[in-house]
């Protein structure tokens, strides 16, 4: 044999040595997703055949979804691995489904990265429209508060913060949120039980005194020092506070 032919011989056997087909008779089973946020993927679950010389009738399973995007969209991503989904009768977190948002849904340059629903308000300007703009500009108005700087509730202990919402509170169901503590982001979001605040975990490594920054689709509307005045700590161990008095002995005085 030609010795320069047994590098391609060798790559076509290592090819037939695994087979994987997805059987063309296979409509697929349709399978429901469900999030810890509320939301659902609708998939089907196809039976893809893995053949190897250890396992000639192996099979394993994958996926072909169709992803709710945050502008309204959907986009259809097939084989999905096992892996990739989970288990399919358990809840699972809702940063699976923002992580394939984020891998496959269109993005908004405007949010650097992340996906947003965009506003209905008003449909976009024209290249007329704008160009009277242009040509007429106005002083531009300072954007609205989030909040209004005061705390209404502080435990460090449990690691979270509460902030009061500025009335009437905005609405910012469709836009970017973004809470930093020196810096550092944080989770937040307003409770449903409480909607006149902005509630926060904590991070770690940035327990008050901090600087609040907050933004809205990459617009400041807070910035502002918190001192921490208010926050409950766990109290710190004192050796001594259990111990009855002592009093002085001749001892004690060297007498």
């Amino acid at each position: 044999m030609n010795p320069r032919k047994r590098p391609q011989l060798l790559l076509i056997l290592a090819a037939l040595a695994t087979l994987m087909c997805r059987c063309s008779l296979d409509s697929g089973a349709p399978v429901k997703l469900s999030f810890s946020d509320g939301s659902s993927v609708q998939c089907r679950r196809y039976t893809v055949y893995i053949a190897t010389w250890n396992d000639p009738y192996g099979s394993t399973s994958d996926y072909d979804c169709e992803i709710p995007c945050p502008d309204g969209s959907t986009v259809k991503v097939e084989h999905l691995s096992r892996q990739q989904v989970g288990a399919e009768d358990e809840t699972q977190d809702a940063e699976v489904l923002q992580s394939w948002q984020a891998q496959y849904c269109p993005v908004d340059p405007s949010t650097g990265g992340a996906t947003r629903v965009p506003s209905t308000s008003s449909p976009a300007p024209t290249m007329t429209a704008m160009a009277a703009r242009t040509a007429t500009p106005s002083a531009t108005a300072a954007p609205r508060p989030l909040l209004t700087g005061a705390v209404s509730a502080c435990d460090l202990t449990q690691g979270f913060i509460n902030f009061t919402l500025a009335q009437p509170p905005l609405d910012i169901s469709s836009k970017v949120l973004n809470v930093r503590f020196n810096n550092i982001p944080a989770r937040c979001s307003i409770p449903r039980v409480n909607p006149n605040v902005l509630t926060c975990n904590i991070p770690a490594g940035a327990r008050p005194p901090v600087n609040i920054s907050v933004t809205l689709d990459g617009v400041l509307v807070n910035s502002f020092n918190y001192s921490g005045a208010g926050c409950t700590s766990p109290k710190p161990n004192n050796p001594n506070q259990d111990k009855p008095p002592v009093n002085p002995t001749p001892t004690d005085w060297q007498g």
